[in-house]
């Protein structure tokens, strides 16, 4: 006797899993655009937003997620560049304006984004205390590699 096995359909636990890998791709993609927020997520997945919040039940909410991916973004751009002004580092990270930057850098790091430069600049001398190559003058210009 042949058994044909029959496709089960996908759990609702399966379909959330499936929905939330898929915002977690679309966040990644869209975070750096101020404009972006859970709504036009959730109308990119064809959900409502109440939906969209239950794929993510037990899990970091879409929200959630997006404020961190937006710091870790702010964050690599101070990393790259200490001396980025504020608000180019605001629209770059894909926040709406520089208080809400603060807001979160206060909540995730403990610190504004003054005293983050501040301790990126600290780190980078004790890394680095004896090479002169890379590092910067204080009028904030470009040293040139010797």
């Amino acid at each position: 006797m042949n058994s044909l096995t029959v496709p089960r359909a996908p759990s609702r636990h399966d379909l959330a899993r499936q929905r939330r890998e898929q915002a977690v791709t679309i966040i990644q993609q869209r975070a750096h655009d101020p404009s972006f927020g859970v709504a036009m997520l959730a109308d990119e997945l064809h959900l409502s937003i109440r939906q969209l919040y239950r794929c993510f039940a037990g899990h970091v909410s879409p929200t959630e997620l997006l404020v961190r991916t937006r710091i870790a973004s702010a964050v690599a751009l101070m990393l790259v560049d200490p001396e980025i002004p504020v608000a180019d580092l605001t629209v770059s990270a894909g926040f709406s304006d520089p208080s809400t930057l603060r807001c979160h850098l206060l909540r995730y790091t403990g610190m504004g984004a003054r005293e983050l430069r501040r301790a990126i600049r600290a780190h980078e001398t004790r890394a680095r205390p004896n090479d002169t190559t890379t590092s910067r003058p204080s009028d904030g210009s470009i040293a040139s590699l010797r």
